[in-house]
């Protein structure tokens, strides 16, 4: 049995459904690099299962569960995943992901989950729920109005180092009038032997809508390399692009704003399993035909926490905290219109929050300074 130990934070906003789209940069599949395979009680710990919810195998410890239910892989210190074959021979997944079961005044136990009919796995913590994904061919792969669903497919093929597959797992999710459909990405390759290794868990694609009128659209496009290098033979490179589009009911004296595009880079690469890499540092726009730089800072603004509700001087901050961010961290952009295609790079989520807040205080304290 083979384990691959990997730290994947995946989309980590699980439980604010915005944040799963929106706050890319805080919010990278993972980051940090190789890590325990036998990690401390994961969140959430359920303290209760509900009803049509039972449990399929359960264990006093992570390392026992693994050696009950015997998966080909695990990875993210949860994750695990089985290979066999359908009837035409062709190789089919299995994912599931553990939770660790506490009911009150009693011992925890690391459990699979089982859910029956009329169960409702959106209660339960997104991407952790059991799925089989079965083999398609590339052009044919189940799409439908949340995403593509539970998948695989042949990524690429190389006549010596074997057959890279891509599988999908899909999770969808609601709280409130928000929901969001997130689409895990796994690699796995089939060497010349006919051996299986874990490649590692890249980006995949999701949507949320948050409330009536604001949509949350991630799109990821994927390129394979075959590398030459025995141990490494395969490195695959993810331009991912974050979108806030507004639409749907809105007041009639309304104008929705322009769709808003984050861009970041990442790569899936070196010894398998490998860690996913983040390429850039920050996320970034792409300056289109006839931008302004009063214009990008604009856009940008209108975007930011608050600005529907603020007015007066609270919206001049927000301006000035984006013009500002725009040229401390874009040395030498033109002050007045940007080439087409300009890479413009950045605040993050939190940086705007921490530049707000030190905005507003700087203004209460200037009359008395």
């Amino acid at each position: 049995m083979r384990h691959a130990a990997i730290v994947s934070r995946g989309l980590v906003g699980v439980l604010v459904l915005t944040a799963v789209l929106v706050m890319a940069a805080e919010s990278r599949p993972g980051e940090g690099g190789l890590g325990a395979d036998s990690p401390a009680l994961p969140a959430p710990v359920l303290k209760e299962i509900g009803e049509g919810v039972s449990i399929g195998a359960e264990a006093d410890s992570w390392e026992a569960l693994v050696e009950k239910v015997q998966p080909a892989f695990t990875w993210a210190g949860r994750d695990m995943l089985w290979i066999e074959q359908d009837e035409q021979g062709n190789p089919r997944f299995t994912l599931d992901g553990a939770y660790v079961f506490q009911p009150e005044g009693k011992p925890a136990r690391w459990v699979l989950l089982a859910f029956g009919d009329g169960a409702d796995p959106r209660g339960f913590s997104l991407n952790y729920i059991r799925r089989t994904a079965r083999l398609y061919e590339e052009n044919k792969m189940p799409v439908h109005d949340g995403g593509s669903g539970d998948y695989a497919v042949v990524k690429s093929h190389h006549p010596a180092a074997g057959t890279l597959y891509e599988i999908g797992w899909e999770s969808i999710r609601s709280a409130g009038s928000s929901v969001a459909t997130e689409e895990r990405r796994l690699y796995l390759l089939r060497d010349g032997n006919g051996r299986w290794h874990f490649v590692g868990e890249g980006v995949g694609p999701g949507v949320s809508k948050f409330g009536y009128n604001v949509t949350c659209l991630r799109s990821v496009e994927s390129a394979v390399t075959w590398t030459g290098v025995p141990d490494r033979p395969v490195r695959i490179e993810f331009t991912v692009r974050d979108s806030r589009i507004e639409g749907g009911e809105m007041p009639e004296d309304r104008v929705p704003r322009r769709r808003r595009d984050e861009y970041s880079r990442a790569v899936l690469a070196g010894r398998m399993p490998a860690a996913l890499q983040w390429i850039d540092d920050r996320p970034y726009m792409l300056a289109e035909k006839g931008d302004m730089f009063d214009a990008i800072v604009s856009h940008l603004a209108t975007w930011t926490i608050g600005w529907d509700t603020n007015r007066g001087d609270a919206r001049k901050r927000t301006l000035e905290m984006w013009a500002d961010g725009v040229a401390d961290l874009n040395p030498g952009l033109p002050r007045g219109e940007i080439p087409e295609g300009t890479r413009i790079r950045l605040l993050r989520y939190n940086e705007t929050l921490e530049r707000l807040d030190l905005l507003q205080k700087s203004k209460r304290v200037a009359p008395h300074s």
